[in-house]
């Protein structure tokens, strides 16, 4: 999909449906770039989706394979239960340094 398409929007509905019917209890969004934090976070406000983004943890690729590994594949290299992984530009983070996170999800 092209931009200006709906995908981050999608991503953020999707998001609040799942979390509130109880299908996942977190949500992991991979991005490229501390600009697409703020912007993942401006369209969770202005989709009237704020109120999930405690359950919402936004890191770029870097952090998520480096800090938070464990928080995408928990300790044992699995990821954890009812953990839904969003990854935004994914094209950018498809290294074999990085696909690591993808292994289980």
């Amino acid at each position: 999909m092209g931009t200006g398409t709906g995908k981050t929007r999608i991503g953020v509905l999707a998001s609040k449906k799942l979390i509130e019917e109880g299908s996942v209890k977190a949500i992991h969004i991979v991005v490229p770039t501390t600009n697409l934090i703020r912007a993942w976070i401006a369209e969770f406000i202005k989709w009237g989706s704020e109120e999930i983004l405690t359950r919402v943890k936004i890191n770029c690729i870097q952090t998520s394979y480096k800090v938070d590994h464990d928080l995408v594949l928990g300790p044992e290299g699995i990821p954890p239960d009812n953990t839904l992984l969003i990854v935004d530009e994914v094209q950018t983070s498809l290294s074999p340094q990085f696909r690591a996170l993808y292994r289980f999800q």
